[in-house]
């Protein structure tokens, strides 16, 4: 679950105190929780520029609006569509054979372990 680690690396690093991190972490295992973990944050007075800054800056994670991205075909069809709905992943590009992949939960990184191929 993403938002447990999203929670949990904001925490680490000073963004959210317990008390906030705690209010989160039972949010998000409540049965009826059905909000993305960022939604969460903000609604608990985090912003979002706050939570990318954090990531960037402490995970090296950046945040890409796709609407903004020139899919390319080519790239698109060089990983399966199951693995990708499956892990919310999108190829962006290939640079020096690496294929790079936007992710919609990048704090999970037993996904990137899965693709490696």
């Amino acid at each position: 679950m993403y938002g447990k680690e999203l929670a949990e690396v904001l925490f680490s690093f000073g963004v959210i105190d317990i008390g906030t991190k705690e209010d989160i972490l039972e949010i998000i295992t409540d049965a009826d929780y059905d909000m993305n973990p960022v939604d969460v944050l903000i609604e608990k007075g985090v912003s979002f520029e706050i939570i990318k800054e954090s990531l960037k800056v402490n995970c090296d994670i950046d945040f890409i609006d796709l609407s903004e991205i020139d899919a390319d075909e080519n790239i698109i069809s060089l990983l399966d569509y199951g693995i990708a709905d499956k892990y919310s992943v999108f190829p962006l590009r290939i640079e020096n054979k690496i294929l790079h992949l936007a992710m919609a939960i990048p704090s999970i990184l037993n996904s990137l372990m899965r693709l490696n191929f």
